[in-house]
């Protein structure tokens, strides 16, 4: 909830339109320094572990194994 937040504060904050890609470019890289790295972590660790339990299990169901 906190990141949708934050994501409107800086679209309110944020009205003139960009007119270049360096602008656009500039302001994406700071929305992405502004996001906080542990929910990116725990999406990549979950992923991991579940394409792992996809592997042992060779394709087959393997949501009992996770």
């Amino acid at each position: 909830m906190g990141f949708k937040l934050s994501m409107l504060e800086i679209r309110q904050c944020y009205t003139p339109k960009l007119s270049n890609t360096s602008e656009v470019k500039n302001f994406l890289q700071a929305i992405w320094a502004d996001l906080p790295q542990g929910p990116s972590n725990a999406a990549i660790l979950s992923f991991y572990k579940n394409l792992q339990a996809c592997k042992i299990a060779a394709g087959a169901h393997f949501e009992h194994a996770v």
